[in-house]
């Protein structure tokens, strides 16, 4: 009993600190107002390791306007070291306030750095208490991450607005939709590959909305294979990848109606299956794609009957060719790569179970058939029933 007491009296000692041996206490409580609070963070491949970019966002009063008194700008920091903690570790004496992490939204990888392999540089978001495992995952094409956030964060304007409205926004078009760290972490561990948003850092065009010399947006898919860049998804291709996805919430398409009429439709649902197919030996012999449309009809370049079946066939018809012609332009890059980025693999084993033999799917050498279903009606009827 003796023996258990003084046992005890000594841990309560470490735990208070006292003696060499003390643990030290590293919270420390602050206020609010003396915090920068981080919202975007990139990283960077240099020579020597990594650069670590961060960016906060512009303090706005309660009302929607800008604080007053000054000190209400964007703050951006950049530090270089072998690893993200090292640079992380030596920004805090930047500035003239703490840095805070647990607020950050957005996590950008720069293209050299996305080539060479991210999941090591991920592991600091995994690690760190005040990550966040829902934080956005974004591969700036062609660019640095670093040179985006520069350049997107000025005098009365920063980044974060731009890549909150893109989150927001995202479902707008299907040839984006966001990834965050845990979906990009959770699908390179089941399916080898996945994708995840790109961004392009350009130059301001008049139109755009940009504020400032620079615009950064969307431009396809990133696909990565163990973490490391393979290649990208863009144009049509992109389009295709949100339909494998089963991303596709909404999406405003052009196709030509009889007589050479453009009609403009919006999806209003889209579903996809896969399931596999074997010969009587229980060999795989092919995947099938099964995707089910539904759309509206927005607007009509000249005089068309939409009463008319025929005409309702005609548009089924060219959506179907239009949807199947983007999502096989999407497998065809993903088969150069082998690289099953759409986790087709997961889900046709989902299909049977008792069935699939996990190494006899290669995305380059199953053969993989795209079926698209459509089904057009005017806008109000279609999405009063959606």
């Amino acid at each position: 009993m003796r023996a258990a007491a003084l046992l005890t009296a000594a841990l309560l000692l470490l735990l208070s600190g006292c003696g060499d041996g003390g643990v030290r206490d590293v919270t420390v409580a602050r206020e609010i107002e003396d915090l920068e609070l981080i919202r975007a963070m990139g990283v960077d491949r240099t020579e020597d390791g990594v650069r670590v970019t961060l960016a906060s966002a512009r303090e706005i009063a309660s009302g929607g306007e800008e604080k007053s008194g000054g000190g209400n700008e964007a703050v951006v920091l950049s530090q270089s070291a072998g690893t993200v903690s090292q640079a992380v570790a030596r920004m805090q004496s930047f500035g003239s306030k703490g840095v805070f992490y647990g607020h950050i939204g957005s996590y950008l990888v720069g293209e050299t750095l996305a080539r060479d392999g991210i999941r090591d540089y991920l592991d600091y978001v995994e690690r760190n208490p005040e990550m966040r495992l829902e934080t956005d995952l974004y591969v700036i094409r062609a660019g640095t991450a670093n040179g985006a956030i520069a350049a997107m964060t000025g005098e009365g304007y920063d980044i974060n607005e731009r890549l909150e409205f893109l989150q927001e926004n995202a479902d707008l078009s299907a040839d984006t939709h966001p990834v965050t760290v845990r979906m990009f972490l959770i699908r390179t561990e089941r399916y080898g590959s996945t994708i995840c948003p790109a961004l392009r850092l350009t130059e301001h065009r008049e139109g755009d909305g940009a504020r400032g010399d620079s615009a950064l947006l969307p431009d396809g898919f990133a696909v990565l294979t163990d973490g490391r860049l393979r290649g990208y998804l863009d144009g049509e291709a992109a389009y295709g990848a949100s339909l494998l996805m089963n991303e596709t919430s909404e999406d405003t398409v052009t196709v030509t109606a009889p007589g050479g009429v453009r009609v403009a439709l919006t999806l209003s649902d889209c579903r996809t299956r896969v399931r596999p197919e074997f010969d009587r030996d229980g060999t795989l012999t092919a995947l099938r794609v099964t995707t089910r449309l539904r759309a509206g009809v927005d607007e009509v370049e000249g005089r068309l009957d939409l009463e008319s079946m025929a005409v309702t066939e005609a548009l089924c018809r060219s959506l179907e060719t239009l949807e199947r012609s983007r999502m096989e332009e999407a497998l065809a890059l993903a088969k150069s790569w082998n690289a099953d980025c759409f986790g087709l693999g997961a889900r046709a084993a989902l299909a049977a179970p008792f069935r699939w033999r996990e190494e006899a799917w290669s995305p380059a050498a199953v053969p993989v058939i795209v079926e698209v279903e459509a089904q057009v009606e005017r806008s109000y009827d279609s999405f009063q029933s959606a």
